[in-house]
């Protein structure tokens, strides 16, 4: 079986109140001819009926609002309980504005206080953090100071090294030259004891 195409409700709704306009009478068939023979019969039965049933009651409620005349007691007791209800509840609303209010303030103070709090709390810190800096400053500055002493320091014990070492290098020389010397001191002794040995010789010969 066909599937029927959906329409909506308020489509249904215009479609009836169309044909009961134009004089005709709404039932689920002739709703469904001006809806483009689209949508359920039962679907739209349902929705007219039920539309027709809320319209009746609306009408019910506003023939009976219009032709109910209250007495003039009862008018005028509704009208002082109305006065008096509406007094009663701008009282409700201003004390309750006044609550509100009073509340809020209250809480305001209670959040600029602890703010405040914060605030000297941070003012604090940031002040300890200053004289902590200031105090660092002091003492990169005298670091600084040390750093150019042992500098100049090294610099000088660098120079007095090449100084010694210059020294240490003539040293060394003048010592390979003494031992040098004195192998060659060495040497002549050798040399003379020798020849002293073959004067004697030829001395006690002649």
């Amino acid at each position: 079986m066909a599937r029927h195409a959906e329409v909506k409700e308020q489509d249904i709704i215009d479609a009836g109140i169309a044909l009961e306009n134009s004089g005709k009478r709404a039932n689920s068939g002739s709703i469904r001819v001006k809806l483009g023979n689209r949508g359920g019969f039962a679907r739209i039965k349902e929705v007219w009926e039920q539309y027709a049933t809320n319209r009746e009651t609306d009408d019910l409620n506003s023939d009976n609002d219009a032709d109910i005349e209250l007495p003039a007691e009862i008018q005028e007791s509704l009208e002082r309980n109305i006065k008096q209800a509406v007094k009663n509840l701008e009282g409700i609303t201003i004390n309750s504005y006044k609550v509100a209010q009073q509340i809020a303030e209250k809480r305001v103070s209670s959040t600029i206080d602890e703010y405040k709090a914060k605030i000297d709390d941070f003012e604090e810190s940031e002040q300890q953090a200053g004289i902590a800096l200031e105090a660092c400053d002091l003492q990169i500055s005298d670091l600084h100071d040390e750093i150019e002493n042992l500098q100049t320091k090294n610099e000088k014990l660098l120079s007095e090294n090449s100084h010694l070492s210059g020294q240490m290098s003539s040293a060394v020389e003048r010592i390979n030259d003494l031992e040098k010397k004195e192998s060659e001191l060495f040497e002549l002794k050798e040399q003379y004891g020798k020849l002293l040995g073959k004067f004697e010789l030829v001395s006690a010969k002649s």
